[in-house]
C-alpha cells in the first residue's frame, strides 16, 4: 500500500497593511510612497487662527480638471477668538499625481507625524484626531491667473499638545502614590513635546489609558460624521 505523502503546510495569508483613515486609497499606495514630500475656500477673514483637527474627509472631485479623482479635505475647529468652535474647511488635496500627493504628505509632516507612505499617513490622521493638538494657521486670499478667488491655509507651529497634558497628569498621580519622600528623592523630570519622560517604577503602577484601537470602517464613519 502506497503511503500517503504528508500535506504541505499552508502559508499564512498575507496581512493587509493598516492604512488607517486612508484605507480607501489603498490602490495608490505604491505611487504614494514614491511621491516627494512638499510643504507649504474663503470662509473666514484672512489672518491667524488657533485650530485643532476635526475631520479629514475623503471625497471624489465632481468637476473640472481632476474629475473623478480622489481628494481629501481637512476640517479645522477654531479654538479661540470671535470664531471659536466654528469649522474651517480647507481647500482639498487632490490625489492626481506625485506633485499633489507630495503636498498632502508635507501637510502630515508639518503636523508632526510620519508621512512617507500611505499607511503612515493614514495612521497619522487617526492619531492626530485622538491627540487633539492645537495649531496656528494663517489664512491668506489670492486671485488665480484665471480670475478665481481662493484662500490658502498655511499650517504653522503646534502651540498645544493635549496628549502631553494627559501624560503629565498621569505622571503626577504616579508620583503621589509613591509618597512625598520618594518623589522628593527623584531627579528633576524634564517634559518635552516629543517624548514622555522616564519615571521610576514603584509598587503601584499607574499610567494613562490608551485609546482603544477600532476598525478602519468605524474611523472613516466617524470622520464623515
Amino acid at each position: 500500500m502506497t503511503p500517503t505523502p504528508p500535506k504541505k503546510p499552508q502559508s499564512p495569508p498575507a496581512q493587509t497593511p493598516d492604512y488607517g483613515d486612508l484605507a480607501e486609497l489603498a490602490n495608490i499606495a505604491e505611487q504614494f510612497a514614491k511621491a516627494d514630500t512638499k510643504e507649504s475656500g474663503n470662509q473666514f477673514p484672512d489672518g491667524k487662527y488657533l485650530v485643532k483637527l476635526k475631520a479629514a474627509d475623503i471625497e471624489t472631485c465632481k468637476a473640472g480638471k481632476y474629475l473623478n479623482h480622489k481628494q481629501i479635505r481637512f476640517s479645522w475647529q477654531i479654538t479661540d477668538g470671535p470664531s471659536v468652535n466654528r469649522t474651517y474647511r480647507e481647500w482639498p488635496f487632490v490625489f492626481a499625481d506625485d506633485d499633489k500627493i507630495g503636498w498632502f504628505k508635507g501637510r502630515i509632516k508639518q503636523m508632526g507625524y510620519p508621512s512617507d507612505t500611505l499607511q503612515e499617513c493614514g495612521q497619522s490622521l487617526r492619531q492626530a484626531k485622538l491627540d487633539g493638538r492645537v495649531y496656528e494657521i494663517t489664512l491668506r486670499s489670492k486671485t488665480t491667473p484665471d480670475g478665481k478667488d481662493m484662500q490658502n491655509c498655511y499650517l504653522g507651529k503646534c502651540v498645544e499638545q493635549a496628549a502631553d497634558a494627559e501624560v503629565a497628569e498621569a505622571l503626577g498621580a504616579q508620583l503621589d502614590e509613591a509618597g512625598a519622600d520618594e518623589a522628593a528623592a527623584e531627579p528633576a523630570v524634564q517634559h518635552t513635546a516629543a517624548k514622555a519622560p522616564p519615571v521610576k517604577k514603584t509598587g503601584t503602577k499607574a499610567k494613562a489609558a490608551a485609546p482603544a484601537d477600532t476598525e478602519v470602517a468605524d474611523l472613516l464613519s466617524d470622520l464623515e460624521g
